[in-house]
């Protein structure tokens, strides 16, 4: 609207100012140097010179155009080129993600021709390409020369450092990593990456940075970034309890249960080097508080471990602290059902199995319940109603993987597929595949129902 309103006035100030010309026309002389006397008037000057003005403009455009056709065809020409060369590349890449090896290296011939070999576009075709087809030296050739293109340099950065964790080379994707770090700080991945080959490296100062730097870019939100710290204090405890240091390996873990304080293998471990130090009363401390939040089994066998070659009755009234910190959680009626049957203590066997059933209980709690109250009457009528709660209980908690879905016999910092703190202790899937450790590593099981015949035993 501004614009037709500026347009209208200018006109309108043309048009009014031709029409003042010519109404107040006024007749000129112009002399020229020879001596030659022109007779002209004002309305006929003005019109001369628009008219100058306009050839002039005319004959200017079509001399650009004459001239400069070689110069435009020259770039219309580069351009369509171009234009080919970026299609090639993107049909290359559908081939590469569609496996299609043969096709990818043609049209990867086709995009270096059309746009050259150092072309970002063409590299990254030319790295994708040799990747698929197993031609790894190519591939790092190629990631290598994206290293001198801002566009492509975080590209030729992940694809030289996936290539060096695949080889084993943890140092040289460190290096890779830290560099990428520098360049890209607030990517997610970088540092998400970077923060896992530091745990793998055992740099745990650098690591809790890049934990801050996480939290920062909102990758994690603040209870993950706490339990992220605890679970890389508790592998700082185990490292100096390697090198023999066990004071500072039980500063580092108390420090992670303080982070974490229902993160059963911190505490559990922290417990077991007080042991060491012969501090039970720490011990004992930090076990009854993490109980208190989470009751787990790990905290149990330390708490045992406080009172070894204990008469089973000792054992029970150790546990009652237990029982007092979290009397409602399934894991705690177990353990003092179990403790009572050891004891030879039947009656508060069959009191605390009584209680199973209101306590959300899993398969292992209701069938320690069962065992109570036969132990005390075969035919008490509280069998049958455990029995038909078992059919349909949650399964005994376990290490469970998030990404993978996978169960793993025991807690680890990396989950089955590399994840840091990936597994969660809950109740698995009625059928799950496990992860078995093995001396090498790790191997993957079948999968296995762990879903449990109703028990038939009188």
């Amino acid at each position: 609207m501004l614009r037709l309103l500026f347009f209208v006035l200018i006109v309108g100030a043309l048009m009014f100012g031709a029409a003042w010309i010519f109404e107040n026309d006024t007749a000129l002389e112009i002399r020229w140097f020879d001596g030659r006397v022109y007779d002209w008037t004002l309305a006929w000057l003005v019109v001369a010179g628009v008219a100058l003005v306009v050839a002039t403009i005319v004959i200017y455009e079509l001399l650009r155009l004459v001239l400069g056709f070689p110069v435009r065809w020259w770039r219309k020409r580069k351009a369509n080129r171009h234009l080919r060369g970026m299609h090639t590349v993107a049909r290359g890449m559908m081939a590469v993600a569609g496996g299609d090896v043969t096709q990818a290296k043609e049209l990867r011939r086709e995009a270096d021709r059309l746009l050259g070999e150092h072309e970002p576009a063409a590299l990254l075709l030319a790295s994708q390409s040799a990747e698929v087809a197993g031609e790894h030296e190519v591939a790092q050739l190629k990631f290598r020369q994206m290293l001198r293109h801002k566009p492509t340099t975080l590209v030729g950065l992940r694809g030289l450092m996936n290539d060096a964790i695949a080889a084993g080379d943890s140092h040289q994707a460190l290096e890779y990593a830290r560099r990428a770090y520098k360049e890209y700080p607030y990517t997610e991945w970088v540092v998400e990456t970077l923060f896992d080959l530091l745990v793998q490296q055992h740099n745990w100062s650098e690591a809790l940075r890049r934990i801050d730097d996480l939290k920062l870019n909102r990758v994690i939100d603040a209870e993950e970034a706490q339990r992220r710290r605890s679970v890389v204090r508790l592998l700082m405890a185990k490292d100096r309890a390697a090198e023999g240091a066990l004071e500072d390996a039980f500063n580092s873990a108390m420090e992670a249960t303080r982070r974490q304080r229902a993160f059963a293998p911190a505490a559990a471990y922290a417990a077991e080097l007080a042991r060491g130090l012969n501090r039970n009363g720490p011990a004992r401390t930090v076990v009854e508080e993490a109980w208190a939040r989470a009751p787990h089994p790990l905290l149990l066998e330390a708490y045992k471990a406080l009172g070894p070659d204990e008469h089973p009755r000792s054992w029970l009234g150790r546990l009652e602290r237990l029982y007092n910190r979290n009397n409602s959680h399934h894991l705690t009626l177990r353990a003092m059902v179990e403790a009572s049957l050891a004891a030879d203590d039947k009656p508060r066997a069959v009191g605390f199995a009584r209680s199973v059933p209101n306590s959300n209980p899993t398969v292992s709690t209701i069938q320690a319940a069962i065992d109570a109250h036969r132990a005390s009457n075969p035919d008490a009528p509280e069998i049958a109603e455990l029995e038909a709660l078992l059919a349909s209980a949650p399964q005994d908690e376990a290490w469970v993987c998030q990404v993978t879905g996978q169960v793993v016999p025991e807690w680890q910092p990396f989950g089955p597929r590399g994840d840091f703190d990936s597994l969660r202790w809950q109740s698995p899937p009625r059928v799950a595949t496990y992860v078995a450790s093995a001396p090498g590593g790790t191997f993957e099981g079948p999968a296995v129902d762990l879903e449990p015949e109703p028990s038939t035993a009188r």
